[in-house]
């Protein structure tokens, strides 16, 4: 961290009103550098100054005190511009003012006989030949008849409550009810300040002559929170922090002090550096570290909380600028570095802190020997040029991610955004310091940051900004493995694939993978909706490869490890060509892949597969069908049939191709299974249903097998059993399978006496089936082998076992 102790301890002058005379008419440059001041020009210098407030939207002062021409209490408006020059825009004259307040058109005044409220619109001083308008919103009377010496507006609540003191007593009044104050708390000595939270519409501070202390709640009507000084010092001023919640600066007679209302047994700081009472507090706008006092000691002190005992006071203006005791002191709402000082005696100045104050005061937190740029963007958002801060933030931060230096990138851009402070109320984190959190605070920009303060991040920029960090947190989430992150992140991504082609291919191949290893559900259904977001937006050609990896291994893929565009087959690149395709192909996906989640997953399986009118291109699902179907079959003799049915269709779409060979070796595999079960089946039912769903399932596979040569070889060993050698003349025979089950039906059939069908009735059901089996003989015709081939079966070939069963029950 820099070197913050940078006090301009001056000599003191024998007499200042010499100072006084000499400077109200020339500026002063510190000759550090580090601030320069502009006094009020003498002609319009009031005799005595009582307020002193800064208007919360425009770059005006109001200041009461009483007039050197006639002596008579007025209150004048000034202008400041950036290089704090002040000058009068208008005056009027109305009761004696001890105290004021600016928020949007209402000026309040503390007054000799208690609070005024004056409508006083800031627009009407941008014209000077407009005609001013002053008129008085209301007036409070005290009710103990005395003056008020202090006087707050509660701008949260619509402006319609006021604060104001009488004596030992604070009261609150609302606009709509100008009579006796809705609400009073008594101390036990004086109140001389008061001031309602800007961030707690019901809450204000309170301080008194007898060193108390306290908050108080407007609807509770109950302290809050109180502190007594050990020695009884009074209390002259409290602020609240404009930037963090639950920050609050008192000036005692003795020294300021810093408080953190969630630690509430010591302050945080006590700030000791006036050589007489500090008067007045001040925070500043833009930094929340930063806070100034003025005492008696005609001295203006820049205390910086954040930087290590004993060097909180970074500056201290001495009595060569000021005359007298500084008796009011405030920030500039618009402007960060703008200072108004009023003195007891009524010279005014405008103070302006330069940049390289605050470059002194910004931290560096990127290592040593970091890029110098990235040190000047830290530089430019703790002196609030947001407009520069921004377009270098977007360069450095784009920079960074072009080179692959995601975490960093992120930490520059994180200076862009908005910091969220802890609320009111919110306990500090658990083994989190203070200092740690402040040094957050300043570090950032604080995401209450007055609107208009300064110059602002152009919103293009802010778009832009946005827009990054979206890109850069995915990838950072990605490579983290924060799918949590990436969850709650879900809608944003959508939205920003809705406006734009933020995210690359490769961001967001990354983000379902990551998502689909955490939930695979949840990840095919991110892959859909990206899918159908990228498809409305012309960027189809891009999806196709995501979509390609999801569904890889593909019935088309050669080889396990083919995922780019670069080597999809040919035959695979026209599945992938049409939008509607690919979607349907992933959501047939999605669904198989949810059912195997089922209670039942086989039924599931199967409704998912044919819901679905095209046929899956994913070996997961082809896989998972086939399987299901087996299974399914334990139970439904159908099941077979269309198992081969749906095999040979599947065998001839993938023809040539690797996934081939699998579907075979599972058809291979279950011709076991089926022959027991078929056998097991006829016997049990012995019927003609059953029969004839037999025979024709039999003539489904003849077919089957003359269509799809590859599946040949396991139809006959499921139909005629395995192929045995005859010793005696080197001839092979066939061990009858299913045609040893027909048999053993038809002969089931002719041996039943019962109510059943007999042989008479068996033998016409034989007839009628041998009839089809001839006719079916008949219309095929034998295939020839290709050279070097063994020669296929032919259709009679395959029928003719059945031909001769049949035959036997017919005669």
């Amino acid at each position: 961290m820099p070197n913050t102790n940078i006090v301009s301890d001056e000599e003191d002058v024998a007499h200042a009103a010499l100072w006084r005379s000499s400077l109200a008419r020339t500026p002063y440059r510190d000759q550090s550098g580090l601030y320069s001041s502009s006094y009020l020009p003498e002609e319009h210098m009031v005799a005595s100054c009582g307020g002193l407030a800064a208007h919360d939207g425009a770059n005006y002062l109001a200041q009461s005190g009483h007039s050197r021409e006639n002596g008579k209490p007025c209150i004048q408006i000034l202008a400041m511009d950036d290089s704090a020059n002040l000058q009068v825009v208008h005056r009027f004259f109305h009761k004696v003012s001890y105290a004021l307040e600016w928020s949007g058109d209402f000026l309040a005044s503390a007054s000799e006989t208690g609070v005024i409220v004056y409508r006083l619109p800031y627009e009407q001083f941008a014209d000077p030949a407009a005609a001013k308008q002053c008129k008085v919103a209301a007036q409070f009377s005290c009710p103990g008849g005395g003056s008020a010496r202090c006087v707050s507006v509660n701008s949260l609540l619509h402006r319609q409550f006021f604060a104001g003191a009488e004596g030992n007593t604070f009261h609150i009044w609302t606009i709509d009810r100008a009579g006796s104050p809705v609400n009073s708390y008594s101390l036990t000595r004086g109140v001389g300040a008061v001031q309602w939270s800007p961030h707690s519409r019901n809450e204000l501070a309170a301080g008194c002559d007898g060193g108390s202390l306290i908050t108080y709640d407007f609807r509770a009507t109950t302290i809050g929170w109180r502190w007594n000084h050990p020695r009884g010092a009074g209390v002259l001023d409290v602020k609240w922090s404009p930037l963090v919640p639950h920050l609050l600066a008192s000036a005692s007679e003795d020294m300021v002090r810093v408080w953190d209302l969630r630690r509430t047994a010591e302050p945080v700081r006590v700030l000791a550096g006036h050589q007489n009472s500090p008067m007045r507090v001040a925070w500043s706008q833009s930094a929340p570290e930063l806070l100034v006092s003025g005492g008696l000691d005609a001295r203006l002190c820049v205390w910086n909380i954040r930087a290590p005992p004993p060097h909180h006071l970074v500056l201290r203006v001495g009595d060569q600028v000021f005359a007298d005791a500084i008796s009011s002191v405030c920030f500039s709402e618009v402007r960060t570095n703008l200072l108004c000082v009023g003195c007891s005696e009524g010279l005014s100045l405008g103070v302006k802190f330069e940049p390289q104050l605050f470059e002194l005061m910004a931290q560096s937190r990127f290592e040593p020997g970091s890029i110098e740029r990235e040190s000047k963007v830290e530089a430019l958002v703790y002196k609030r040029e947001l407009g520069r801060a921004g377009e270098a933030i977007l360069a450095v931060a784009t920079q960074l991610f072009k080179e692959g230096k995601t975490a960093r990138a992120q930490s520059v851009i994180r200076l862009g955004m908005p910091y969220a402070i802890s609320a009111k109320g919110t306990p500090p984190p658990a083994g989190v310091s203070f200092d740690q959190e402040l040094a957050d605070w300043a570090y950032y920009m604080p995401e209450n940051l007055r609107e208009g303060l300064g110059d602002p991040i152009k919103p293009v920029t802010v778009k832009r900004l946005e827009m990054l960090a979206a890109q850069v947190n995915v990838v950072m989430c990605i490579e983290s493995g924060a799918v949590e992150k990436l969850l709650a992140m879900e809608t944003e991504i959508y939205e920003r694939l809705k406006t734009s082609s933020l995210f690359s291919l490769e961001t967001l191949k990354g983000l379902i993978r990551a998502v689909m290893a955490h939930n695979y559900l949840k990840g095919l259904d991110m892959a859909l909706q990206v899918g159908r977001l990228l498809t409305e937006h012309s960027r189809f050609g891009e999806f196709c490869c995501i979509a390609h990896t999801l569904l890889h291994p593909t019935v088309f893929d050669t080889t396990a490890t083919t995922e780019t565009a670069d080597t999809v087959p040919p035959r695979l690149a026209n599945e992938l060509r049409q939008a509607s395709s690919i979607l349907g192909h992933l959501s047939q996906l999605r669904e198989v892949s949810a059912a195997m989640f089922e209670p039942n997953p086989v039924p599931a399986v199967l409704q998912a597969v044919r819901a679905c009118p095209q046929l899956s291109i994913s070996v997961a699902v082809q896989l998972t069908y086939l399987n299901a179907m087996m299974s399914a079959a334990a139970s439904n003799v159908r099941e077979y049939e269309r198992f081969f049915v749906y095999a040979a269709s599947l065998l001839q779409y993938v023809e040539g191709f690797e996934f081939t060979s699998r579907v075979e070796a599972i058809v291979l595999l279950m011709h076991k299974t089926l022959r027991h079960h078929i056998r097991s089946t006829v016997k049990k039912s012995r019927g003609w249903e059953s029969l004839t769903q037999l025979c024709e399932f039999l003539l489904t596979l003849v077919d089957i097998g003359l269509q799809v040569p590859s599946l040949r070889d396991a139809l006959v060993l499921l139909m005629m059993g395995n192929k045995t050698s005859d010793t005696n003349n080197n001839k092979k025979s066939h061990t009858p399978t299913l045609l040893v089950a027909v048999g053993d039906s038809l002969g089931a059939l002719a041996a039943n006496t019962g109510s059943g069908p007999g042989k008479h009735e068996a033998a016409q059901i034989a007839t009628q089936i041998l009839s089809t089996v001839q006719q079916r003989a008949a219309e095929g015709e034998d295939k020839k082998a290709s050279p070097g081939e063994e020669s296929p079966m032919s259709r009679a070939e395959f029928l003719s076992p059945i031909t001769a069963l049949l035959k036997t029950f017919s005669e």
